[in-house]
């Protein structure tokens, strides 16, 4: 289950197996909500729609863009 809290900048973050995620400004055509991992060359990320944040997508690689 993710565990979600604020930054030191207050920007909201979700942690999903030790891996920090942060949240996307720009939403999605489909009403999703995207989570991109904190390191930014690195793939993973996450979907999540409604007020419980249920994910309906995820992509939890974390390899570096080659």
């Amino acid at each position: 289950m993710a565990e979600q809290f604020m930054s030191q900048c207050k920007k909201c973050l979700k942690i999903i197996s030790n891996f920090k995620f942060r949240k996307i400004n720009r939403p999605l055509s489909s009403g999703e909500v995207k989570w991109r991992y904190t390191v930014k060359t690195y793939r993973a990320f996450l979907k999540t729609v409604g007020d419980d944040d249920r994910i309906t997508e995820q992509s939890l690689n974390h390899r570096i863009n080659e």
